[in-house]
């Protein structure tokens, strides 16, 4: 399965996603740009949903430093 299917069972199975996140890092809080984080952001935008554990500004946070990281991807 993609990101992006687990994430979709996950919303129909009701999985508590605002407790879960598994960035590289290891801190408190995600730190939206490395590449599990960046994934995880991809994975909800493409089920048109907000990831539950962050918050608007962190979202909003994670969907820019997702779509940078995209174009500088596409561009090599």
């Amino acid at each position: 399965m993609t990101k992006a299917e687990i994430v979709s069972l996950g919303l129909k199975l009701g999985v508590p996603y605002q407790l879960t996140w598994s960035c590289y890092e290891g801190r408190e809080r995600p730190c939206l740009s490395c590449g599990t984080c960046l994934e995880r952001t991809e994975a909800f935008l493409l089920n048109n949903v907000r990831d539950p554990l962050l918050s608007e500004e962190e979202w909003r946070k994670a969907v820019k430093i997702y779509e940078t990281m995209k174009k500088e991807y596409e561009r090599s």
